[in-house]
Order: structure tokens, then sequence, then C-alpha cells
């Protein structure tokens, strides 16, 4: 692998992956993460999610997806449970949900082309008014203390991957509740942890670049857009380089 393909919120939209497919296939590339919020685990959803498969399989792309807020947790906690139980993790210990189509856990660690990436799932849905528990929000949405310790006991991380985003994210007046806020902490303890050179995320709909002294930090937009805002090419190789001439 050499080039993967990050990408926004996709909410169940077979359209919107269907493009982000042929500009993967475009960019001769194989791999397409997704930054959750992804939606194709989700009552009622299950022909999109074979459809999307399918196209996916069609043009031999593998898509590997985090979880977001707006997921359907109890499924994606039976995925897990099915592929612990079998043994049945694929080779970079993502669990198969069909072919083409895997995903990370709520939290996880692997390798790609010698890079360490790091996936950490999870935010706070301010529309929670709006939902119902059990049907379309679940608890498991956020981090919990348990899921902190796990992330805390992992490498340091050349990539980390999440759906939520630090505190120091240049908002405007997006997502300003106490609880996004307190969420937003969690993942400013991510990034202590773990000390990424390169963050991508999701969740705010919006494209952003910011950085600190640790890490660059690439927000992504939304399956609303339909142009380089809600995806981005991240090479490994250019990477590796960068690390090498840095001496990390």
């Amino acid at each position: 692998m050499t080039k993967i393909l990050m990408v926004g919120d996709s909410h169940g939209n077979l359209a919107f992956m269907e493009h982000i497919i042929h500009v993967a296939e475009y960019n001769k590339i194989k791999t397409v993460v997704q930054l959750g919020d992804f939606g194709f685990i989700w009552p009622g959803a299950d022909n999109e999610l074979a459809a999307l498969n399918e196209i996916a399989n069609e043009h031999s792309i593998k898509i590997v997806f985090i979880p977001g807020n707006h997921e359907d947790w109890d499924s994606l906690d039976y995925y897990h449970a099915k592929a612990e139980k079998e043994l049945s993790y694929d080779v970079d210990g993502f669990i198969p949900i069909l072919s083409n189509i895997v995903y990370t856990g709520k939290t996880h660690q692997w390798e790609w082309d010698g890079l360490i990436f790091t996936a950490v799932g999870g935010a706070y849905s301010i529309d929670y008014a709006l939902r119902e528990y059990g049907r379309s929000i679940w608890v498991q949405e956020t981090l919990t203390e348990e899921d902190l310790l796990r992330v805390e006991s992992f490498e340091t991380t050349d990539v980390l991957l999440t759906h939520d985003a630090p505190t120091w994210a240049p908002f405007r007046n997006l997502y300003d509740d106490i609880e996004s806020h307190i969420h937003r902490q969690k993942m400013n303890r991510v990034q202590l942890a773990l000390l990424p050179s390169v963050w991508f995320h999701g969740h705010y709909h919006t494209k952003m670049t910011y950085e600190d002294y640790i890490t660059k930090v690439y927000g992504l937009n939304c399956d609303g857009a339909w142009d380089e805002s809600n995806y981005m090419i991240f090479d490994t190789k250019t990477a590796m380089k960068r690390r090498e001439i840095n001496g990390t």
C-alpha cells in the first residue's frame, strides 16, 4: 500500500460513496478509510450496505471505517463479538463486515508500510433530543474511561484517525454545548497519549487544517459536498520519508 483515501462522514449516502470509489480508482488507490458516521450499518440500510460492497468489490477497493456517533452501535458490537468469538479478524485486526468492508473497532492500532495507525471512534450527538435510544442513537457513542485507558496502552502513533476533534480545533459556532466540549477534552487526552504526527477526523462537516507543536490535523467535510473538501490522499511513502528525515 502506498496511498490511502481519507474520507469524511458518508451518512449512508450510496451515491457519495460510489463517487469516492471512483476518485480512489482514478488515483490508483486501493484503500478507502472512512472517518465515522459511516451510516451503512444502520436499521433498514442492509441493501445499501450490500450495494456498496458490490461496487467496492467490482473496483477491487477495500473500505475501512471507524465509528462515529451516528452509528448503530448495537450492530457494531455484534460484529465485534462475532469476530472475537470466531477469531475472524483480518490481517490488520479489522472486523469483517462484508468482503470489501471492514470495521476498525472503537479503538484499534495497526501498522501499514512501517507507519503506526490508530483509530479512536465515537463522539457526542448534539441532536440527541431528536433521536430515539436504541433506534437512532446509542449510549455507546462516546469514549468511556475504559476506552481511554486502552488507548493509553497503545504505542505512540504516526497517524491518528478519529471521528471527533480536540478542543483546540478552529470551530466557528459549531458544537458549542458542554457535552461536546467534554468529549473533545477526551480527544486531547488521546493526542497526548499517542503523540501523532498527523491526525484526520470528520464529524464537523467542515474542511479545516490546523496544528500545534505535536500534530498537524486535517478535518474533512461530509457527503453534502461533492468536491475535494471531503477527502484527502495520504501517501505512506511520503510520510515515511518525512519521518526518516526528521529522525523520528
